[in-house]
């Protein structure tokens, strides 16, 4: 992206120069509004992640019907870490993850669940498994079994 794309939404950086200043910053993952930072009189260079979001995130009945097609996939409640990774990665969702929480339990579901999603269960299960802190594309190699099935069986219910 250059200094001359019009940008009004939040994305995910890993690489931030700031000119004239040089400053240089590699590695970070923070949310920038590149437009209130123009508005400031910061340039920025930019880099998107590997793991940029490609889709529209789905909508709450989608959602809610590949969480209850899922759950025989859940190994418990920090299994939701999962579905939270792949919609920050693969459809842009805001890395909040109360506000996850929150909307997880208010979707309109058809019938009870085996696992729920309560405050906490997302930052205890990355504090838990450094894994979830990666992009999706690195998971491959690294991450158990159970968690690359539950991240394939829900990729295929929300792409249905």
């Amino acid at each position: 992206m250059n200094e001359n794309e019009e940008f009004s939404g939040v994305t995910h950086y890993t690489h931030v120069e700031v000119q004239p200043g040089g400053i240089n910053i590699q590695n970070v993952e923070h949310l920038y509004q590149a437009d209130i930072l123009k508005g400031l009189g910061i340039e920025l260079e930019m880099k998107k992640k590997d793991n940029q979001a490609s889709g529209e995130m789905p909508e709450d009945d989608r959602l809610a019907r590949a969480i209850e097609q899922c759950q025989a996939f859940f190994w418990g409640n920090s299994s939701y870490t999962v579905l939270f990774c792949l919609l920050r990665d693969k459809y842009g969702m805001t890395n909040n993850m109360s506000m996850f929480e929150t909307k997880v339990e208010e979707l309109p579901y058809s019938r009870e669940r085996t696992w729920i999603c309560p405050k906490g269960t997302i930052a205890n299960a990355m504090s838990h498994n450094p894994i979830y802190k990666q992009p999706l594309s690195k998971w491959k190699d690294k991450a158990s079994p159970r968690i690359i099935i539950l991240l394939e069986k829900l990729k295929e219910q929300l792409e249905l």
